[in-house]
């Protein structure tokens, strides 16, 4: 790997050009001349643009992965489960797929009564479906903030305006 090669991997640690520059392996007495001279190079300008594209790319996968995640469970629904005789809990056709990973948990329990009969039991819980829409609802900027005012007496005598203040949370 050359030098220059180095410093583009070093730049994108911290974007400090001299700070790359030495730790690619110059001289730190030049580090901020030597990185001004290799930030003007059209092919470590051009790495650096691909390495950003690179690294954006990534960043949007994340992002769209995690979303996915956050819907999958915000739109989970418990008619989309099954359970067949043996206890297994089952995915119906209308389910999405990944809709197993909105479960949360999942308790299975073989009661055998005094006659010799054995029943099964299933209990499913799904993931927080709430806090799922609210984050949900955070990425699309559905929310607006609201500002809690406590509510003060406007007057000595403890008493309120007869007009609220639509601003004001009573």
């Amino acid at each position: 790997m050359t030098k220059e090669e180095r410093f583009v991997l070093e730049y994108q640690q911290d974007g400090n050009g001299a700070a790359a520059a030495v730790r690619a392996g110059y001289a730190p007495k030049s580090a901020k001349v030597t990185a001004s001279r290799l930030l003007t190079k059209a092919n470590v300008k051009a790495a650096l643009d691909k390495a950003r594209e690179i690294s954006t790319s990534r960043a949007q996968l994340l992002v769209d992965y995690v979303l996915g995640e956050v819907r999958l469970l915000a739109h989970s629904d418990i008619t989309h489960y099954t359970v067949n005789d043996s206890g297994d809990v089952q995915l119906t056709q209308e389910a999405p797929l990944g809709a197993m990973r909105a479960i949360r948990s999942l308790k299975r329990r073989v009661i055998t009564t005094k006659d010799g009969k054995t029943t099964r039991e299933t209990e499913l819980t799904l993931w927080d479906k709430v806090k799922s829409l609210e984050l949900e609802g955070s990425n699309m900027s559905l929310w607006k903030q609201v500002i809690d005012l406590p509510s003060v007496p406007l007057f000595a005598n403890g008493l309120q305006p007869s007009v609220s203040n639509p601003l004001i949370k009573e």
